[in-house]
């Protein structure tokens, strides 16, 4: 079972209502929702991707929410959790996800219309040194294509719109 706030029921789904900026959920508001889940890695893309600095991991999945759209305080709280919660290796190898990706997985249904939802979900992959096709610590290939050939269009054309980061690791 995923770990969750608002806690997930056994129907392994959460219904509740957005009021004004936030999520009410039998009587409780919250700001955010927040979840933890294990996915397989066979349908997840590792072709797209970047292998950086743990800094400019950091910078570059930033940019990449920015030009997705989301909010500047998607991205302060991004940026302040993220800052201190990466491990504190030298480099890292970053797959980004998206909806074609883990709508495979986790399906999100919402019933508000004239509603959209983006997702992004950054799988990041350490590296003690510069990773090169010598040094590989997995199975997964080093990212041979720019992120943006996978990257969905996220303009706003509805009403409301969704949107979701998240951070998955692999190798610890």
């Amino acid at each position: 079972f995923p770990v969750t706030i608002y806690a997930l029921p056994k129907s392994l789904t959460w219904l509740g209502k957005v009021d004004q900026d936030r999520f009410e959920v039998d009587g409780i508001y919250y700001d955010y929702l927040f979840y933890d889940v294990r996915l397989p890695l066979e349908k997840m893309q590792f072709e797209a991707g970047v292998c950086t600095s743990r800094e400019e991991a950091i910078t570059w999945m930033m940019k990449d929410l920015k030009e997705m759209g989301h909010s500047a305080l998607s991205l302060q709280d991004f940026e302040e959790h993220w800052r201190v919660k990466i491990p504190q290796y030298l480099y890292y190898c970053i797959y980004p996800q998206y909806n074609a990706q883990l709508d495979l997985h986790m399906p999100v249904e919402i019933s508000i219309k004239q509603s959209k939802f983006h997702r992004s979900l950054y799988i990041l992959l350490p590296y003690e040194t510069a990773p090169t096709p010598e040094n590989v610590v997995s199975e997964l290939p080093l990212p041979v294509k720019d992120p943006k050939e996978i990257r969905p269009e996220t303009k706003v054309k509805r009403e409301v719109d969704f949107r979701e980061w998240g951070v998955a690791f692999l190798g610890f």
